[in-house]
């Protein structure tokens, strides 16, 4: 299998433009396929518990094709927006059939554009793997993510100071509103 599977990445923007171009339950197939199938899949299938030993980490650090798979995303990440956008305008859409590609597009906006954004905003000496990670972020409306998260919590994780660090028994919803509107003041 060896490096084509990262490109099973690509499997959830391919189901947001199905779920994008249907209706009805078929609108439905992608959320029911990630937060239905693929749950129960793992439970069902042994994980992959092997991770690359060191010098595979240096190979791969050094390989374009992982770079590569980051970068195609970013303008995947951008089409599938913009098939929401004018998808989501067609005055004859049911309302169910709204709130599939809603959800389907929330789950896009957090996968790829947190997730992917994530990931290119930690080469903080690659500036078009930075713009990247900006472009990807700010369209989940995280673009204090990056200064944010490399600066002050990679610094300050497991302190009090670290907004993105839960406390023992926080509360879920207070720690997701300190976390977000405190990373966005302390940026």
């Amino acid at each position: 299998m060896g490096k084509i599977k990262y490109f099973a990445a690509y499997i959830l923007p391919l189901l947001a433009l199905f779920s994008f171009s249907t209706t009805g339950i078929y609108a439905y197939f992608g959320i029911i396929f990630l937060y239905v199938i693929v749950p129960i899949s793992e439970q069902i299938f042994p994980p992959n518990r092997y991770n690359f030993v060191e010098t595979e980490k240096e190979l791969a650090r050094d390989d374009f094709f992982y770079d590569l798979v980051l970068y195609i995303m970013v303008p995947l990440h951008l089409f599938v927006m913009y098939r929401f956008l004018v998808s989501i305008s067609d005055p004859t859409l049911a309302v169910a059939d709204i709130i599939a590609r809603i959800f389907m597009m929330g789950t896009i906006l957090g996968v790829v554009g947190i997730n992917v954004g994530h990931e290119l905003g930690h080469k903080t000496n690659n500036p078009l793997k930075q713009f990247l990670a900006q472009v990807l972020l700010t369209s989940s409306i995280q673009n204090h993510f990056v200064p944010y998260h490399n600066g002050g919590h990679h610094k300050d994780i497991g302190t009090p100071e670290d907004l993105t660090s839960a406390e023992k028994d926080d509360n879920f919803y207070f720690f997701a509103v300190k976390s977000q509107i405190g990373g966005y003041f302390k940026t």
